[in-house]
């Protein structure tokens, strides 16, 4: 269970030297555990956000994280499982 409200405490979010990385997931070359992963990393998203009482701070962390992925142009498995389980729980 999430202790604080800082985004930043979430699994796939790094430091980079001195910058903050919104989206460094951990990538399995298995397919099936990749999927698994970006599922659990969207999970964990969709927890902290029922924490966090201010839906302004929860949809500026969703562009965060999508900006970073574009950014990172990888678009492989973790990322198409995240964002399925964040489009099924939003819509």
């Amino acid at each position: 269970m999430i202790k604080t409200n800082s985004f930043a405490d979430l699994t796939f979010v790094t430091w980079n030297d001195a910058t903050r990385c919104w989206w460094t997931p951990e990538r399995p070359d298995d397919y099936g555990h990749a999927c698994t992963m970006g599922r659990e990393y969207a999970n964990e998203f969709l927890a902290h956000c029922m924490q966090v009482d201010d839906r302004g701070e929860t949809g500026a962390m969703v562009n965060r994280i999508m900006a970073a992925m574009v950014a990172g142009g990888v678009y492989g498995a973790v990322e198409v499982a995240f964002c399925h389980v964040i489009g099924e729980r939003i819509r």
